[in-house]
């Protein structure tokens, strides 16, 4: 079953979570655990130097810890379940690339909230893969809507810099329980 598949299916049968929540007065700090599905899309050219864009399936899982009404701060890893090389430069017939396995990577984000639904999202971090390891700076944008039972809904938008390596950016929905 594709993961995309599982993911839809578990927000279907879990109709009562999509009964809109009466606001809940908050006390803090507040812990929240998150997953989303989504695509992390790399910027690419091939061995023949053409541009174009690589679009890979991604995953998060997210912590958050909310400090106050506006401020908090995370760890929120992307993990993407492919296979791929990035051409980084190409000279006449000889190309450099880098090899990607599997990469994990985990970001300690400083959260900013704009409004109740949205927030923004900086920090760094590390992406961990076969062959070479890569720091990474994050920036992103998260939109949210309460459930019912302490759930959300979001969707987030980010950009990784990959420091001396590549830039991706990824655009994901999930699914987060406050704890």
């Amino acid at each position: 079953m594709k993961a995309s598949t599982l993911f839809i299916a578990i927000v279907i049968f879990s109709g009562n979570l999509l009964i809109a929540q009466d606001h809940v007065e908050e006390s803090f700090p507040t812990h929240m655990i998150g997953l989303d599905i989504g695509h992390a899309h790399l910027f690419e050219q091939d061995e023949s130097g053409h541009k174009g864009l690589l679009s890979l399936p991604s995953f998060g899982l997210n912590y958050t810890l909310q400090i106050n009404e506006r401020w908090g701060f995370g760890v929120h890893t992307d993990l993407i379940f492919e296979e791929y090389r990035i051409v980084t430069e190409v000279r006449g017939d000889e190309h450099e690339s880098i090899e990607r396995v599997y990469p994990i990577a985990p970001a300690i984000l400083g959260i900013y909230k704009l409004s109740h639904h949205w927030a923004l999202l900086a920090g760094f971090g590390r992406e961990f893969s076969k062959g070479e390891n890569f720091w990474l700076n994050r920036a992103g944008i998260e939109y949210s809507m309460p459930l019912h039972a302490r759930w959300e809904f979001f969707g987030t938008l980010q950009y990784d810099v990959k420091w001396e390596a590549y830039d991706n950016w990824v655009l994901g929905f999930g699914l987060a329980k406050y704890l």
